[in-house]
């Protein structure tokens, strides 16, 4: 049997899931995803509300949620939420990822890959020229994903996080523009 070179992840590594933008609904779910994630930055309640807030600069949220579920179970059944999200500052030339979180079952299935093309995507049509984000330095983790979605390292602020006091990496993503109508992320995300 052939693997499949658009989803090089073996059939019950998939997931059926979809990308949908978010809204003020989805703030209970997207604190507990962010709750059970030690990379996602930890917002309060009223952070999240702003973020939905028309008086607050322009962002963008995306969420995941399962396509399929048992039976008798619907999207906000009790054990049954968002499988991640993403938030993204965008306005300009620089856009700002500033919060990303998949919950641990749904890690490394390419969900937090799909969030990021989504931004870019919608970056590229909005004419931005980059995206840059920050994550702790001890995140290797994350830091090893962004590397290979096609971010790098573009600097450091000393003692960025608390509790505990940690410098951030900051990472850039050159966006390639092509003529309107094409969308041209970039040779690492191979998207066209």
């Amino acid at each position: 049997m052939q693997k499949s070179i658009s989803n090089p992840l073996p059939e019950q590594d998939r997931l059926s899931a979809r990308i949908r933008r978010g809204s003020a609904k989805d703030i209970a779910a997207m604190r507990a995803v962010a709750c059970n994630s030690n990379g996602a930055s930890q917002w309060s309640a009223e952070i999240y509300e702003r973020v939905f807030s028309s008086e607050a600069p322009p962002r963008l949220t995306w969420v995941v949620e399962p396509c399929a579920f048992g039976p008798g179970m619907q999207a906000g059944s009790a054990g049954v939420g968002l499988l991640g999200f993403l938030v993204a500052l965008g306005s300009g030339a620089e856009w700002e990822l500033e919060n990303l979180a998949v919950v641990q079952p749904c890690r490394r299935r390419g969900l937090g890959r799909r969030l990021v093309r989504a931004l870019v995507t919608q970056a590229c049509k909005a004419g931005a020229e980059s995206i840059f984000l920050e994550v702790r330095e001890s995140n290797l983790a994350a830091r090893v994903f962004y590397e290979s979605a096609g971010f790098r390292t573009a600097g450091r602020r000393p003692e960025y996080y608390s509790d505990p006091p940690e410098d951030a990496i900051v990472y850039r993503r050159e966006l390639f523009l092509a003529a309107p109508g094409n969308v041209v992320a970039s040779p690492e995300m191979g998207t066209r």
